[in-house]
This record gives structure tokens, C-alpha cells and sequence, in this order.
């Protein structure tokens, strides 16, 4: 929460925004990651998926597989908001 007074003359005003970042983790399983950061306070959302790798669209069944088209495996990570 970030909160901004402004003096006007002799009466002041409060203004009163909320900031919101997000930040990509990984930490293994993404489903225990996720459970886990969804229980801190001031945690808005949680999405989890993939990230690294090539392969366009990767699945729970092929994230890691290496090949010619995928070169770099993905791996499991969570957007936290």
C-alpha cells in the first residue's frame, strides 16, 4: 500500500493507491510451490506453467524433453502476484 498526502492550503488530502508487482520462481514441483505461496500474506495470485526452453506451448508431458526443436528443457515455475 502506498499512501500520498497533499497539502492544500490548510486542509490536507489523502490519496491512497495500491502497487502490485509479480515475480517469476521456480522451485521443482510447481503445484507445491504454488500452494505454499498462496498462503502468504499479501500474495494476490498465483499461476503456475513454464518457463526457459523452446518448444512453443510446452505440456505437463513433454516441458522436459530435449530435442532438436527444444534444445533447453523448460522447467516448472510460478507468476506470483
Amino acid at each position: 500500500m502506498i499512501a500520498a498526502v497533499t497539502l492544500s492550503g490548510t486542509a490536507v488530502q489523502a490519496q491512497s493507491t495500491t502497487a502490485m508487482e509479480s515475480a517469476i520462481v521456480a522451485g521443482g514441483c510447481f503445484w507445491c510451490v504454488e500452494h505454499d505461496l498462496r498462503a502468504l500474506p499479501g500474495v494476490i495470485d498465483v499461476v503456475s506453467g513454464y518457463t526457459g526452453g523452446g518448444r512453443p506451448n510446452p505440456t505437463y508431458e513433454n516441458y522436459h524433453d530435449v530435442d532438436a526443436a527444444n534444445p533447453v528443457p523448460h522447467v516448472e515455475a510460478v507468476r506470483l502476484t
